[in-house]
């Protein structure tokens, strides 16, 4: 999938080609410009040019709405920068979720900043993992559950451990357990086996859960050659 490229890229590709056209360095276009050379390929620098600054103009109109005194306003627009996907749109979003007062729209913004997925977004999700809603909390650890980056994993790891032992709601800790389930990490596992005597049976009845499925997934790589020994010692009986 070719790469989107940043709002600075474009901002800086409209600003050369505009100096381009003033000293003559880029050609007013042609006719036989206006006539694709490939159907795939768009020869028109014009119609970039167009697309770069409605790009640059919408992208910077639904930053600015982050900002509204609509909540509702503000829930779209980071619904909106979450489907774009763009790399820019990670610190408006994480500054936004820092000043936002909304649940709701906090947790849309936590949405948002998962589908950007960069280190800088991830980061800033993990600043909320302290917030004093529970629904934000465990929004934050839901959208972490896959989370595999080499330079915040470990930090990742840390603060669900934390979470699953001493989160205040129930909830959370069961969001922080599941998330942890898909870690193989010595220490997870022991923390794990650790809260399989919590006081919490719901927290028991989850370790336990997430332990059988856990077998169930590594039974066949563990007891495969076993059975098919078994299978042949079978074979043989009845022959």
């Amino acid at each position: 999938m070719e790469r989107k490229p940043s709002i600075f890229q474009l901002q800086k590709r409209l600003k050369y080609n505009r100096l381009s056209l003033r000293t003559g360095l880029l050609r007013k276009p042609r006719r036989n410009d206006m006539i694709p050379k490939h159907p795939l390929k768009k020869t028109n620098r014009f119609e970039q040019e167009r697309q770069s600054i409605q790009d640059i103009n919408q992208f910077s109109s639904i930053v600015h709405a982050l900002q509204s005194t609509s909540k509702d306003a503000r829930k779209e627009a980071a619904r909106k920068l979450g489907e774009m996907g763009l790399e820019d749109a990670g610190e408006p979003l994480s500054l936004a979720l820092f000043d936002e007062q909304d649940v709701a729209v906090r947790i849309q913004i936590i949405e948002a900043l998962s589908q950007i997925g960069t280190d800088e977004a991830i980061a800033g999700i993990m600043d909320v993992l302290d917030d004093p809603d529970n629904n934000v909390r465990k929004a934050a650890v839901g959208v972490l559950h896959g989370v595999d980056l080499d330079e915040i994993s470990d930090k990742v790891i840390d603060e669900l451990m934390y979470l699953a032992e001493e989160d205040i709601d129930v909830s959370v800790r069961l969001a922080a357990i599941d998330a942890l389930f898909q870690y193989e990490d010595k220490k997870v596992t022991q923390m794990l086996s650790k809260l399989s005597s919590d006081s919490e049976p719901m927290i028991r009845d989850a370790i336990k859960c997430g332990m059988e499925q856990r077998a169930i997934i590594e039974e066949p790589k563990v007891k495969g050659p076993e059975r098919k020994a078994k299978m042949g010692k079978k074979q043989r009986i009845k022959r």
